[in-house]
């Protein structure tokens, strides 16, 4: 498919730089502590401290280009330190630093979400209070420097690299690798750590369970995942930050261009794969802040950053209406946009605003106004504010034209708004074009944007229907705010996702007081008499103040007949379930809410809406929040992320869709994950049906990380010039499990110097981590929009195949190396299939980087003649393929680095991919086949049937410890006993024991 020269997109959850770099200093930089952390100010003494250190290590490792200026420290509410001045733009969401419980997988380590690509700016960098408040005692005896650790952080944050060091038994980035030399007796491989560093570091390697050597791993010929390299103190490196930040003698980055600070390309690390082999000081050195001699290096006698400890106060809203005529419904659709904004803003005033909230309302048009603009002045949320708020909404009057700058002037400089004042949230919501009758006066969201940013106002943009000013998405990313797009074909619930979208900048809860969005749906349009099935799941993490709201939209808000309502509840019972009739009238333009009062029964509920007459829409929304204050409940965020990898010369699109599912910090891996986009009609106006996109959290694609909780995908199928937008559903199940980490409190693995890093190469899971079950749940959440500018040419295919990140060798027998990866698609991760895979080998990854691997003299293709019992023929995008390579093809004890690219029909060709090395050993050869591991697929299947609907398998293993199942096909140890269940009782029903003895499972029915 794809695009023609120039697109351009306004995409809005882009990750950019929040802070600004002047004269080499960072101003405004915002560390937000969660309201999960319990008040101590011990907490805030020390980030004083932590930061004035790194500000100091910062300006050295940049070579005196730069440093920390001005931080804010953002509080949250509940906090009563009476020093605090009030926040004035200041949220949790914008933070580059977040203060938070610990994520389990990370331990007390700091670490950085990058979704992006090399050279751009990370989401947020999380740190432990522990880490904070013992920066300078144990947590530096654990960890190292941790002002050293920080600048290592940093730039992973602002510039866009990546780590340069193994992990052990890590497929992709391995601890260990094979350092090829020639000598007079041909090729010598040496086992070295990896690590980039200016010169060789030197240190001991230790297996990490017995304290003594380490063992191989038969699969790939590296040491296991169990040993470790231990640095020495007195280690002399000048170089990398990225690779030993915690040792005394690092002052530098990595560099092409030096010597003293030499880049090693050819290692397995992160930063190698991801940015393609260029050294971290080049990467850092064409960020913004210093490309074209931004910031050269000066002396900046004092790098002391000014701290200020800001706390939130409730928010500040003025709603920013359109009022033209173009709003009101006209031939030949009749699409009425008037009335699905004021009820949007109704709904979102009287249920979704909390107390205390100051809001205004403002319209606009290109009509002079003859007195104030404001239909209702910027007033405290209460009871009585929100009925006249509401009633003040149905006097708009539409008429005139669009004059959207009018609107935001009034509402910035008027009384009744934010004149005089610096800081809150504008909501403009338009459908229309800049259009006056008369230049006089005709104010542009150009002329108001400065003002708007001086002002630090955000702005939080609907666009109605197709041709809202195309200028929405540049004011809402210029501000830091977000943009919503509205199909005309959708029902209420996108627009008021919209709006409550806006909530995130007000102040924040702890999550157990934070609601969820459990379930969402629109069905357009309704017909009389066809009832409207659905399900959502109450599970384990939620339950209490659940609401279900169902919003119906007829023509005048006013339904001749009632339609009945039922909730089921899983037991069935009556008394817990919900049966009624709703008849909508304009007075409650459309709203039907029922809150649970007790906590909600755990378990999937079915709804029944039957309707007895054609309706425009019905929307339902459940929401939750966590069973128990004190609990955290399983959420999700849904975001847009581009990178920078340039597509052609004149393209610069890679766009990806982002969730993340979570309960507090903890990952939630094993979830189906599905962002629908919806996108814009053809040029003949013919309509697309919304691209579904299953997400994935398995390291490869779009997805850095595996088991990280964080799900992405690309999105390349353009259809047109206009907007696009997005949201994400998130479904758990039995296989679906929370990341517990560690089992214990440890950072790194207790031993003298434990400075090896344990989390996270390409899996989040680590081998010892526990994983807690689920059960089943939904969520969803919007992820925003973006905006395509240019006219899209379908049938030009410009989107190359997708870097694969994950080739692996994973068995090495006497007769094949077993290869696998992940397949990428015709245009990136897509589920289409690529035409070709080349896939070549050397005797070092210097030949197979970058433009070396397109030349002949020093690598060596695969050809079918070198595979057994397998093919080159492409699959499906996302699909696992597996090669085996006759082992006759390499010599013994000799290493030798795979990669390969993937092309499309069209000629484009992928990124080259990670580099997976081969190694076997003499001894590899003695057998045909390692033997079989012990143990029994935990890969088990029931089906209980019409008479026995309910069942349930547990089992334990000899120790009398239950077992949990894997989200994949592994083995249960042998000794382990289950019991299967059909009814949940061992007195009736059937009941199976099944034993595992070595490798099979013998099996008895102990009742039926």
């Amino acid at each position: 498919m794809l695009l023609k020269a120039g697109i351009l997109l306004f995409i809005l959850k882009i990750v950019q730089p929040k802070a600004t770099i002047a004269n080499n200093g960072y101003e405004d930089i915002v560390v937000a502590i969660s309201p999960d952390v319990p008040e101590d100010p011990a907490i805030i003494d020390n980030l004083i401290e932590l930061l004035t250190k790194t500000s100091a290590e910062l300006y050295t490792a940049s070579r005196k280009r730069s440093y920390l200026k001005s931080i804010r420290i953002l509080l949250p509410q509940s906090w009563t330190y009476s020093a605090a001045e009030p926040a004035v733009a200041e949220t949790a969401e914008d933070a580059e630093f977040v203060v938070n419980t610990v994520n389990p997988a990370y331990g007390h380590n700091p670490y950085t979400v990058q979704n992006g690509e090399c050279g751009e700016a990370g989401d947020f960098t999380h740190l432990t209070p522990w880490f904070v408040v013992n920066h300078d005692t144990t947590a530096q005896d654990a960890l190292g420097r941790t002002d050293k650790i920080l600048v290592h952080e940093w730039a992973k944050l602002r510039w866009g690299v990546f780590e340069e060091y193994g992990y052990p038994g890590d497929e992709k980035f391995p601890m260990f690798y094979y350092k090829s030399t020639w000598g007079p007796n041909g090729q010598e491989d040496v086992l070295k750590p990896n690590f980039c560093t200016s010169i060789e570091v030197t240190g001991t390697s230790q297996d990490i369970s017995t304290g003594g050597v380490c063992t191989d791993d038969a699969a790939t010929g590296l040491p296991n995942e169990k040993c470790y390299f231990l640095p020495d103190k007195d280690n002399q490196v000048a170089s990398s930050y990225m690779a030993l930040p915690f040792l005394d003698s690092v002052t530098d980055f990595c560099d092409d261009d030096s010597e003293d600070t030499i880049h090693h390309a050819e290692l397995p690390t992160k930063h190698n794969l991801y940015c393609d082999g260029k050294s971290t000081w080049a990467v850092i050195s064409e960020n913004e802040d210093f490309a074209n001699g931004a910031n050269e290096a000066t002396e900046i006698p004092d790098t002391t950053p000014e701290f200020i400890i800001v706390k939130p106060q409730n928010a500040r809203y003025v709603v920013v209406m359109d009022v033209s005529a173009s709003m009101l419904p006209k031939p030949p659709t009749m699409i009425d946009r008037a009335i699905s904004l004021q009820d949007a803003a109704k709904r979102w005033l009287k249920y979704e605003v909390t107390d205390g909230t100051e809001v205004a309302l403002v319209t606009f048009s290109d009509v002079e106004p003859s007195g104030n603009p404001f239909i209702y002045d910027l007033t405290k949320v209460d009871d009585q504010s929100r009925e006249e708020m509401v009633a003040a909404i149905d006097t708009m009057d539409f008429r005139g034209q669009t004059c959207i700058g009018c609107g935001l002037d009034w509402a910035l400089n008027w009384n009744g708004g934010l004149k005089d004042t610096v800081g809150g949230v504008l909501i403009l919501i338009t459908d229309g074009v800049q259009k006056c009758s008369t230049n006089n006066g005709c104010l542009s969201i150009g002329d108001m944007t400065d003002e708007i940013v001086d002002r630090q106002v955000r702005v939080v943009t609907i666009a109605l229907g197709p041709d809202a000013d195309p200028e929405l998405e540049q004011l809402a990313i210029k501000t830091g705010g977000k943009s919503y797009f509205i199909d005309d074909s959708s029902g209420p619930g996108n627009i008021n996702d919209a709006f409550s979208g806006s909530q995130t900048y007000q102040p924040g809860d702890v999550l157990g007081n934070t609601n969820t969005v459990v379930h969402q749906k629109d069905i357009t349009p309704v017909i009389a008499g066809e009832a409207v099935l659905g399900i959502y799941d109450i599970d384990a993490s939620i339950g209490r103040d659940v609401t279900v709201q169902v919003e119906v939209k007829s023509r005048n808000n006013n339904c001749a007949q009632p339609l009945s309502i039922t909730l089921v509840s899983p037991d069935q019972d009556p008394n817990h379930s919900v049966d009624v009739t709703y008849q909508c009238t304009a007075a409650d333009f459309g709203v039907f809410r029922h809150q649970f009062t007790d906590l909600a029964a755990e378990g999937r509920w079915i709804y029944k809406i039957t309707p007895q007459e054609d309706l425009d829409s019905i929307s339902i929304k459940v929401e939750s929040k966590s069973r128990e204050e004190s609990t955290e409940p399983i959420m999700t965020k849904c975001w847009i992320a581009t990178g920078s990898q340039e597509i052609d010369t004149n393209v610069n699109v890679k766009l990806a869709v982002v969730a993340q599912v979570t309960q507090g910090t903890k990952p939630v891996i094993g979830a189906n994950v599905i962002a629908e986009v919806e996108r814009p009609a053809d040029a003949d106006g013919n309509p697309y049906p919304p691209m579904v996109l299953e997400l994935a959290d398995n390291g490869s694609g779009a997805d850095k990380i595996k088991n990280d909780g964080t799900y992405s995908r690309y999105f390349a199928k353009f259809t047109g010039k206009g907007r696009y937008s997005v949201k994400c559903q998130v479904a758990g199940d039995e296989s679906t499990g929370v990341n517990g980490g560690f089992t214990g409190d440890r950072v790194y693995p207790q031993v003298p110097d434990p400075h090896s890093p344990l989390c996270c190469g390409s899996n989040a899971l680590s081998p010892d981590a526990t994983v807690t079950k689920t059960g089943n749940f939904t969520r969803q959440a919007a992820g925003g929009g973006f905006q395509v500018m240019n006219e899209v040419e379908v049938g030009v295919d410009k989107i190359p195949p997708g870097q694969v990140t994950d080739l692996t060798v994973v068995d090495i027998t006497i007769d094949a190396i077993t290869v696998e990866f992940t397949a990428p698609g015709n245009d990136l991760d897509s589920n289409d299939t690529a035409a070709e895979y080349i896939i070549k080998y050397s005797s070092t990854s210097g030949n197979l980087t970058g433009g070396n691997f397109d030349l002949t003299d020093f690598n060596t293709l695969i050809t079918k003649e070198n595979l057994i019992d397998s093919s080159l023929e492409p699959v499906n995008g996302g699909s696992i393929k597996q090669i085996k390579i006759k082992s006759a093809t390499f010599d013994l004890d000799r290493k030798y680095m795979l990669a390969m690219k993937a092309k499309d029909e069209a000629g484009n060709y992928s990124p080259v991919s990670n580099k997976a090395q081969v190694y076997i050993h003499q001894d590899s050869a003695v057998s045909t086949t390692f033997p079989p591991p012990i143990g029994c697929s935990d890969n088990l299947s029931f089906t209980s049937g019409d008479t026995f609907p309910e069942s349930h398998i547990s089992c334990y293993d000899s120790n009398s410890k239950e077992v949990p199942f894997s989200s994949g096909d592994t083995l249960i140890s042998s000794g382990t006993s289950c019991i299967f269940m059909a009814t949940g009782h061992i007195t009736e029903g059937l009941v199976i024991e099944m034993y595992c003895s070595d490798n099979t499972w013998v099996v008895s029915i102990m009742h039926s």
